[in-house]
């Protein structure tokens, strides 16, 4: 390698030391794209200039590849060398330095205007013919430093050394290339893929290793000779590769030759009826060498393409003709290959678009052939190998018998019976049962020895499934119209119990808001005579029992505005426990010596959202009533307590834990009749003359059931009827879930007061 050596008369220059690291970095360059990249990076730092640009001549033309510029200049762009400064520097191998570019011929004026250059300085690289140029730009008019030319010309030199250098390089590393190449080809020969796939590589292979910058092309003929069946050009244009699919092989004839050279297309005659075809995309020159099968059959070509004209080199021959061969090889291989896929996959497609799979038994061998969807039938995986004794074990218990004896019928010389038979399998991983149809014939050789038995087996679980249901549908259909029927029936009685709820609470809530405003003069007026001590102590106790029943007359109201939704519950959370606790006292004093009064609830409990006064009033009426119930005494128990909640429950909630509120006693009890309408709000099962005592007599008269998130816990109350009223307990709080609860409105009328 020929070392880069620094002019010294630029020792001192402050601008030496871009030099020097441009020498550096050029010494290590290998090809040409990185000599273009040292430059676009050094070159501008090293003279000064407000940008510079790197231009290659390449057919005709100067492309300017690369730039380093406070604004854009023309990378990217191409002009015609002999209307560009920079073609006159690589034409007359000399430095131009143009004061002002607005007044010289040479400068393309229309290229110029967009930009900032008004002068610049553009030196030649390559020699003896130079075939780049380097140029530097300044944004105003001015005469050239010596110096910087002296720079920018040293530049130019280091870029041809490294040229040079790096072309150097490349001769020595062809060799190993080559060889290299030849190593890939022959890999991609034996590698599992497609053709077409195979042969782009190939393709693009050769083209990396070519020097003269050609473009591939594999063209591959049908069987008739007559049309291209393939083309593998991936750096042809698709429009080429297109059209020659549409035409005869005519232009393909001389592939019989062991090599074509049409040197150019433009005038050779061969390709007078294709050549606007082939120039219209670029293509000068064409060379070819024929693609034959091992036993010479002719199978296509190898086809170069080059955009100038040129000849071929030997190191291209050589190349050309090692593909050729190789590809030959590949080509024959892959289609005898492929003409055995197709005829697999033709079966394969017929098998699986039908859902069939097929068996094949070989009785001298003592072999079975399942493909994986025959497998399947037996829940065994595609991979897993199998015997006869698969087949055996994987059949039904009470199918087996029958199945094996259709098999051996088939197989006997004697009868050689149709095989055809409905069998279920036992799934051997999966243990699933599925229901397969069977049918087959033995194989018998002129001794009339079965050889094998083979046919075809269908999965008819579902066809079996579905009769098996239609026979269901007819066996029970009288009983689901009878039970379609009766849900019809409970929905209706549903609607019209909501709709009697409904009017019974408009009624009731007009009703309780006239009489209370009919009270509030009344209570106003008590408590008036109360405060002024009006009349004498017998007056004041009545007017304090008037009060009194005023109140109660007051808090009945209220109920009756809860029942309406008209009046809002004070819910607080409450300890359910507690509660049953501290009333224990006054259930036993209200029910009387002959009633045994028993309270179980455990403290554990948790806590209900709900409004403990109508609480407390529901359980109180509860007690009455069954106090009402046990005329000759007996036991009331009331207990509190956790209780699981499964699917099709009597309360319908949501499954899991709830509170469940119990009161029982040991009275008469209910008929079903009564047991109906236990909830309905006013209705009594008390005789004329009896004490009604204002309670709504069905126990959960006038209590509202408002469901929550399911997520949540609720607290359950039932009464002996069953009826439930629910709130919600949030189990992952520590205190009160806050939600809407039960609403009640349950009265309990004063006797004493109503007495006086």
């Amino acid at each position: 390698m020929r070392l880069l050596n620094v002019p010294k008369d630029l020792i001192g220059d402050d601008r030496l030391s871009h030099v020097l690291s441009a020498s550096e970095r050029l010494t290590c360059a290998a090809s040409v794209e990185e000599v273009v990249a040292v430059l676009r990076d050094t070159a501008r730092a090293a003279v000064g200039a407000e940008g510079i640009a790197v231009v290659i001549e390449n057919e005709g033309r100067c492309s300017y590849v690369a730039e380093d510029a406070v604004s854009p200049l023309w990378q990217g762009q191409s002009f015609l060398i002999d209307h560009c400064v920079s073609g006159w520097t690589m034409r007359h191998g000399e430095t131009v330095a143009i004061r002002d570019v607005w007044l010289d011929p040479r400068i393309p004026q229309d290229a110029y205007a967009p930009t900032f250059v008004r002068s610049l300085v553009m030196v030649p690289i390559g020699r003896p013919v130079p075939f780049s140029a380097l140029g530097a730009y300044w944004p105003d008019v001015r005469d050239h430093d010596p110096d910087t030319i002296k720079l920018l010309e040293s530049l130019a030199r280091l870029a041809t050394i490294a040229i040079e250098n790096a072309r150097l390089t490349q001769a020595r590393n062809r060799g190993a290339a080559l060889r290299t190449t030849q190593n890939r080809i022959l890999e991609l020969a034996v590698e599992v893929t497609t053709l077409n796939v195979t042969l782009d590589a190939i393709v693009r292979e050769v083209e990396a290793l070519s020097t003269s910058g050609f473009v591939g092309s594999i063209v591959l003929l049908d069987e008739d000779m007559y049309h291209v069946e393939h083309c593998a050009g991936p750096s042809l244009p698709d429009a080429y590769t297109d059209a020659l699919k549409a035409i005869a092989v005519a232009p393909f004839q001389g592939y019989q030759s062991a090599l074509m050279a049409v040197a150019d297309i433009m005038i050779d005659p061969r390709w007078s009826e294709f050549r606007d075809l082939a120039v219209g995309h670029g293509l000068l020159v064409c060379w070819s060498v024929p693609i034959r099968s091992a036993q010479g059959a002719l199978l296509g070509a190898f086809v170069l393409y080059h955009r100038e004209l040129r000849e071929p080199l030997p190191a291209d021959i050589e190349i050309i003709n090692f593909v050729a061969h190789t590809v030959g090889l590949i080509v024959h291989r892959a289609r005898t290959d492929s003409a055995i896929r197709i005829s697999e996959s033709r079966l394969r497609l017929a098998v699986d678009h039908a859902d069939v799979g097929f068996w094949d038994v070989d009785l001298v061998h003592d072999t079975l052939v399942w493909p994986s969807q025959t497998k399947a039938m037996f829940g065994i995986s595609a991979n897993v190998k199998v015997t006869l004794q698969d087949f055996y074990d994987g059949l039904h218990p009470e199918d087996r018998d029958a199945t094996i004896d259709a098999f051996l019928a088939a197989a006997y010389p004697e009868r050689r019976a149709l095989y055809e038979v409905d069998y279920r399998t036992v799934g051997r991983e999966d243990g699933i049962v599925r229901w397969i149809a069977a049918k087959g014939r033995g194989v018998f050789n002129a001794a009339g020895v079965c050889l094998r038995v083979t046919g075809t087996a269908i999965e008819i679980t579902a066809r079996k499934a579905a009769e098996e249901e239609l026979r269901e549908l007819n066996d029970t259909l009288e009983r689901r119209i009878v039970q379609a029927i009766a849900e019809r029936e409970e929905v209706q009685q549903t609607l019209r119990q909501s709709q009697k709820m409904e009017a019974m609470g408009q009624l009731t809530g007009g009703v309780a808001h006239d009489f209370n405003n009919l009270l509030t003069p009344i209570v106003g007026t008590l408590d008036l005579l109360l405060r002024r001590g009006v009349g004498g102590d017998r007056e004041q106790r009545l007017i304090s029992g008037a009060m009194q029943s005023a109140e109660r007359a007051k808090t009945l109201v209220q109920r009756l505005l809860a029942f309406a939704r008209r009046q809002p519950l004070q819910t607080v959370p409450v300890d359910v426990a507690k509660l049953l606790s501290d009333m224990g006292d006054l259930v036993a004093r209200t029910a009387g010596p002959k009633i045994k009064v028993v309270v179980d609830a455990p403290e554990n409990l948790p806590a209900a959202i709900a409004d403990q006064n109508q609480l407390e009033m529901a359980v109180l009426n509860l007690s009455v009533n069954a106090r009402d119930a046990m005329i000759g005494g007996g036991t009331l128990c009331i207990s509190a307590g956790t209780v699981l909640v499964g699917d099709g429950h009597r309360s319908k909630l949501p499954k899991g834990e709830y509170l469940c509120l119990t009161v029982a006693d040991t009275g008469t009890g209910m008929d079903a009749a009564t047991l109906g309408r236990a909830v309905e709000p006013f209705f009594s099962t008390k005789g004329v003359g009896r004490d009604w005592s204002g309670s709504f007599d069905g126990a959960w008269a006038g209590i509202t059931i408002e469901r929550c998130s399911h997520d949540s816990e609720f607290a359950r109350f039932r009464d002996e009827s069953g009826a439930v009223v629910a709130a919600q307990h949030d189990r992952a709080s520590s205190g009160f879930a806050h939600c809407r609860g039960v609403r009640a409105a349950i009265d309990a009328r004063d006797r004493a007061a109503g007495r006086r």
